[in-house]
């Protein structure tokens, strides 16, 4: 669970840093359910986006990355809109 982000707690109740780190999380799950990524929690997320061989995907995924970096690992504030492009993005993934 990354960065502190408890799975029994509806995405909805947490602050938008954690609800943008859940997303980016969730994402990952994914691409590793479907075979797109290694399970190597060893990874960091931009090591994991290497390893994605659709160019696409690649893409698509690099773009939540860059997206989430200032968020939940600096104090970039998160604005609604922000928060719902984010989730519109993760689902397209």
């Amino acid at each position: 669970q990354a960065l502190g982000v408890k799975a029994h707690v509806p995405i909805q109740n947490l602050s938008s840093k954690q609800q943008i780190a859940a997303i980016l999380e969730q994402v990952v799950q994914r691409l590793i359910e479907r075979k797109l990524l290694p399970s190597d929690p060893a990874l960091t997320y931009r090591q994991l986006q290497q390893q994605l061989a659709n160019p696409h995907d690649k893409l698509a995924y690099a773009h939540l990355v860059t997206m989430a970096e200032p968020i939940v690992y600096g104090n970039h504030p998160v604005e609604a809109a922000m928060l719902a492009e984010y989730q519109q993005a993760a689902q397209r993934l």
